[in-house]
């Protein structure tokens, strides 16, 4: 039985997910890391991501769980998500939700020996017109930190930003604006932090650098300081560390965690440059979408534009967040579905049928030819994704007896690129394996 505690993703050393008692050391240990000899022992060696803050934040018994496991297994890093106050100070300045009980949270962690670096991040944090808002994070990480005493400041900052889950990232000059963006927006924050004596990092994939066959030059290439090259590289060469999302099911192998970071480390190998941590997938999520069968991608577009809406800013309707999908002919508009809502509830199907009255395909009975084919195309190129399963027609139902064409689908973390659902022992075996690989790489930090 997995703990309340939820953990997304750990870095290349750390474990899937909290023990459900918080004995001495439950289970095997997993292995200790292998750094080379010149890494600064400061720098924390095992760090992990941990989203969904309030459920340890709050509860004395999770804090003392979370400690508990974190000594067992050798954790000395905790990336912990963060959210600012509604409702600002007096003076205007960004706040820090629960500020007390983080005071709390860090005294305790501090005290067992354990760094603890706030943890924010948004796709559109890397688009100019949403830069203050990042930085609003690291304004009140700042304001916070300066008035700690007794060990109950952060340590340091890290963004997981991830441009490329924007809709528009799949084309060219939308996708360079956003890597400059994302470089832009770090900069900046790694600037104030510094100054602040606080560490900063970010979360960065592993393909940043890979050449796109499109255009012949890097997927997120930037031109900045007169340099032409790939966002990655820009970090790199500036910031603290970077935390690759290397997310494989195994550590070796010509397309295991250390191999597709291979570039990115022997960038980071010159004196000065960042860190490199190599982050693991462990989570097997799954979410619902119900989708309504598109237009062509264009007119949907043009639709988009009309409404003042944005493909990478999407509002949610009733509560629920959207969700787009592009076959590559058309655009599929959907709402995601949590798992305690039935399909047919109301709030659902008065939600859809706003998206499909604004969005969708009309569906005769039967459905005509046209109709059909684009629903059977949709649900083709989605399977064949990897990233999709659970595809299946189903229509969206007026109250006028209009109808729709729809779907369903699940959206899934492929197994290629995660250790969840895999024995623990698994996880162990791999991280072993790899220390051999990471043991000569001087820019290797955990």
């Amino acid at each position: 039985m997995h703990s309340p505690v939820l953990v997304a993703a750990l870095s290349l050393a750390a474990a899937m997910v909290l023990m459900p008692t918080p004995a001495p050391c439950p289970g095997e240990r997993l292995p200790a890391v292998t750094r080379p000899a010149s890494t600064d022992p400061k720098v924390p060696a095992r760090p992990m991501w941990l989203w969904d803050s309030p459920k340890v934040l709050l509860d004395a018994a999770a804090r003392a769980e979370l400690i508990a496991f974190c000594t067992c297994q050798g954790i000395d890093a905790i990336w912990m998500q963060v959210a600012i106050e509604r409702e600002r100070a007096a003076d205007g300045s960004p706040v820090l939700q629960h500020a007390g009980a983080w005071r709390t949270l860090l005294r305790e962690a501090h005290a067992a020996g354990l760094t603890v670096e706030a943890l924010e991040g948004a796709p559109t944090y890397a688009l100019k017109a949403h830069h203050a808002e990042a930085l609003a994070v690291v304004d009140a990480v700042i304001a916070f930190s300066r008035t700690a005493a007794d060990h109950d400041g952060f340590d340091g900052l890290h963004f997981d930003i991830e441009p490329h889950g924007l809709y528009r990232w799949r084309f060219p000059e939308p996708r360079e604006r956003m890597a400059s963006g994302l470089v832009e927006v770090a900069l900046e924050s790694s600037k104030r932090l510094r100054a602040a004596g606080l560490r900063f990092g970010v979360a960065i994939p592993h393909w940043l650098q890979a050449t796109d066959d499109e255009t012949g030059e890097p997927r997120g290439v930037v031109t900045w300081e007169k340099t032409r090259q790939s966002a990655a590289y820009h970090l790199i060469e500036r910031l603290d560390y970077v935390a690759v999302m290397s997310y494989r099911d195994r550590t070796t192998g010509p397309n295991g965690v250390v191999a597709i970071a291979a570039d990115l480390l022997a960038h980071a190998a010159a004196p000065g440059r960042a860190r490199v941590y190599l982050g693991l997938e462990t989570a097997a999520d799954s979410e619902r979408v119900w989708f309504v069968t598109g237009e062509a991608r264009e007119r949907t577009l043009a639709k988009m534009r009309a409404r003042g809406e944005d493909p990478d800013e999407l509002e949610p309707i009733d509560g629920f967040r959207r969700s787009i999908a592009d076959d590559g002919t058309r655009l599929h508009l959907g709402l995601r579905v949590p798992a305690a809502v039935a399909f047919d509830a109301p709030e659902l199907l008065g939600a859809m049928r706003q998206l499909a009255a604004a969005y969708g395909t009309p569906q005769a009975e039967p459905p005509t030819r046209d109709t059909a084919a684009a629903l059977s195309l949709a649900l083709g190129l989605l399977d064949k994704s990897g990233d999709w399963r659970g595809l299946v027609a189903a229509p969206i139902l007026g109250e006028n007896g209009q109808r729709w064409s729809g779907f369903h689908a699940v959206g899934i973390t492929p197994a290629s690129i995660t250790f969840g659902g895999q024995p623990a022992g698994d996880l162990r075996r791999e991280i072993a394996a790899a220390g051999p690989l990471v043991a000569g790489q001087p820019a290797f930090a955990g």
